[in-house]
């Protein structure tokens, strides 16, 4: 990993990035686990390489793999590529907001707006049962008919970025998400 003359420059910059936000976002328990010094790729890498996946359009996680494998010669094997990537899962969303609260600082106005995630066709909206707890028949507005789903409550950046998100039953109203999303962060809201 030394030479990354060998490595396209924006898989490169993704590994300063991700390197920079995973020393400052993950615990020390994560970073100094047993047998770190074992490991074959560390986990920025692996990290890195599943994002590189994603940016080339790979689908699947095998995609993804073998994509990892034609940059590096040695690179774990699949299964052990899979159980750790699930593995920083959690870290990997602490360190996309860090990366978004790095890009829109200093931003003056964010947007709040909420969309439904329809579970069924309007006709069965009575009969389903899917997900109960969290779903249940909204309105909307947009397309005058009701729904048996979820909605989902977001909060961008002007220039686009999500800064956060909350998923609600149908039925609520997006005035009520409002404090939920603003709770942590600090722009003013349109």
């Amino acid at each position: 990993m030394n030479n990354h003359n060998t490595l396209p420059k924006i898989f490169v910059y993704l590994l300063h990035t991700i390197e920079t936000l995973y020393q400052a976002q993950v615990s020390d328990s994560v970073k100094n686990r047993r047998n770190t010094a074992l490991m074959i790729q560390p986990d920025t890498v692996l990290i890195v390489c599943y994002l590189w996946g994603v940016l080339h359009l790979c689908e699947t996680t095998k995609a993804k793999y073998q994509l990892a494998c034609s940059l590096f010669s040695d690179f774990p094997e699949y299964s052990r590529f899979v159980r750790r990537c699930n593995a920083l899962l959690p870290y990997i969303q602490l360190m996309r907001q860090g990366f978004v609260f790095q890009e829109v600082q200093g931003i003056d106005v964010s947007i709040i707006d909420s969309f439904p995630i329809p579970m069924c066709q309007p006709i069965r909206n009575y009969r389903s049962r899917v997900l109960a707890d969290y779903a249940n028949i909204g309105y909307n507005a947009t397309k005058d008919q009701h729904f048996y789903g979820c909605k989902c409550h977001a909060l961008v950046s002007e220039s686009g970025y999500l800064l956060d998100y909350v998923i609600s039953e149908a039925s609520t109203a997006d005035s009520a998400m409002t404090e939920l999303l603003l709770a942590n962060t600090s722009p003013k809201t349109i």
